[in-house]
């Protein structure tokens, strides 16, 4: 519900699986990207989260290519997520 309060009408947001969440936002560059996410880490952050109180968000964030299709794109931007997990100080990965 936060990460939906904070996207676009052109954005797309939903579960992907356990706690990973995916937008899509087709009319985004990188920059807007990155700042939607900090958008999204604004919101989750703002109060706590039910039991597990106050939470971070890591994300990874991938540009659709004209080489890529679905597979390829999310192959991408999962990586990126894994990267910034391994920080375990949450944010972004580099792009």
């Amino acid at each position: 519900g936060r990460v939906r309060e904070v996207v676009r009408s052109a954005d797309t947001a939903g579960r992907v699986g356990g706690d990973e969440s995916a937008v899509i936002a087709p009319e985004a560059g990188l920059e807007d990207a990155r700042e939607l996410v900090e958008r999204i880490q604004r919101a989750i952050a703002s109060r706590p989260l039910g039991n597990a109180g106050h939470v971070q968000v890591s994300a990874g964030v991938a540009e659709l290519h004209v080489e890529d299709d679905a597979v390829s794109l999310f192959e991408r931007a999962d990586g990126r997520l894994y990267a910034a997990k391994q920080t375990r100080k949450g944010g972004l990965a580099p792009i």
